[in-house]
């Protein structure tokens, strides 16, 4: 394949019959997303387009492909299906930046992560007026795979990051940055309840 840049980077994913491996590619300043046969050979574009695509998740019945697109530098949750066609814009808020999307195992339900654009601008304000710095606060949602039924499923004020559904459909794994700058994962329950802290050392656990 054509060496590419690395500077900008995303989420990559195996088509569920494991023959097909969907990524986004930087191509003369460009990103778009593409897809490869697990055996190798020259990529097929997906999606031509000159703003901005980070991710490419399959869903598991292999009918769908979602992801991130930034439009003006808002970043919004699309999909598609899986050859390409039928794009369709799921999130609409100029406030919060959705992205690192995945699908749960019922094909019907997207989980991913936001952070707000206003929480950001005043984060620089308090930088540059005191010299502290702050973690950026994200909180994790899933929605349906057609927009509706946004629900937010972390409430603190951490970076809850890179969320990944289990298997069972009820539980999902992610990083929380606590105090210290620390990075631990933890696992959170769709049913309710308190997330549990899976790792404790005093490093980066993600």
């Amino acid at each position: 394949a054509r060496k590419t840049s690395s500077r900008r980077r995303g989420i990559a994913s195996w088509s569920p019959d494991g023959r097909e491996i969907a990524f986004s590619m930087d191509m003369s300043g460009r990103v778009n997303l593409w897809k490869v046969s697990a055996e190798g050979g020259w990529p097929i574009q997906l999606v031509q387009s000159d703003e901005l695509q980070l991710g490419a998740v399959w869903s598991p019945d292999g009918k769908w492909i979602v992801f991130g697109r930034q439009i003006d530098g808002n970043m919004d949750v699309w999909i598609m299906k899986s050859d390409g066609t039928g794009e369709k814009q799921l999130t609409f808020t100029p406030d919060w930046q959705e992205g690192a999307p995945y699908f749960l195992p019922d094909n019907k339900t997207i989980i991913y992560r936001a952070w707000q654009r206003s929480v950001t601008a005043e984060l620089k304000r308090i930088r540059e007026e005191t010299g502290q710095r702050n973690q950026t606060p994200m909180t994790i949602f899933t929605m349906n795979i057609d927009g509706s039924n946004v629900q937010p499923r972390t409430f603190t004020n951490d970076m809850n990051w890179a969320p990944f559904p289990a298997p069972d459909g009820r539980h999902f794994a992610y990083v929380r940055i606590g105090e210290g700058n620390n990075w631990d994962v933890y696992l959170g329950d769709l049913a309710g309840g308190e997330p549990r802290r899976l790792t404790w050392a005093p490093a980066f656990d993600g």
